[in-house]
């Protein structure tokens, strides 16, 4: 299976990449653990391949939109539009779990709902892979509850992006792997931990 075909929602992540929001921060990787406090997400990444920014700009295309988390240097969130915090690949990597947040400061009213709505219609008039759309359901991970919109792709890969809306800001777990092996998604996402607990 090709990367592209499972990375082919990024560019469709640029719903409002224009606006800017000073709320978000960025994770931090310490060894194999990754933690976000500000989004409530900490997973270790052990057996798994995390890339760098220099790596995901590659798996976007470098797409100049986008900022990505780079622990080299100070990010200044406030100018960031569309931001990638992570990518991690499983299963040889022919899975990826990709964390990523979309200033929605401009459009503070915008629902989850609302945002899918624009994700599902921009896939199906995409002509590059065929995209049907199996439905919503709503699952927890770690502590906070994601509504997760599902598709199949090309009759082979399964995607399915999360969505919690966090102050003026969306946040997105986007995930995409070959079908038989969406147990091991699965697996991955209820390893996430909220690193708030309990504070």
């Amino acid at each position: 299976m090709k990367r592209r075909a499972l990375i082919c929602l990024i560019s469709l992540l640029l719903l409002l990449s224009s606006c800017k929001d000073k709320n978000m921060q960025q994770g931090i990787w310490q060894e194999n653990i990754f933690t976000n406090d500000w989004a409530q997400i900490r997973f270790s990444a052990e057996g798994c391949t995390r890339l760098n920014s220099e790596q995901m700009k590659e798996w976007t295309n470098d797409d100049s939109s986008i900022t990505y988390n780079d622990d080299t240097q100070e990010i200044k969130l406030e100018q960031a539009g569309l931001y990638y915090d992570c990518i991690v690949l499983l299963q040889e990597e022919k899975c990826s779990v990709q964390i990523i947040y979309e200033s929605l400061s401009e459009m503070p009213e915008l629902t989850e709902a609302q945002y899918a709505q624009s994700l599902i219609e921009r896939f199906d008039q995409l002509t590059a892979a065929q995209y049907i759309y199996i439905g919503e359901s709503e699952q927890q991970i770690g502590t906070q509850i994601y509504h997760c919109y599902e598709w199949k792709v090309n009759d082979s890969v399964n995607q399915r992006i999360y969505l919690r809306k966090k102050d003026e800001t969306m946040i997105c777990i986007a995930t995409s792997c070959p079908e038989e092996q969406k147990d091991a998604i699965d697996q991955f996402l209820s390893s996430i931990q909220d690193p708030t607990q309990g504070e």
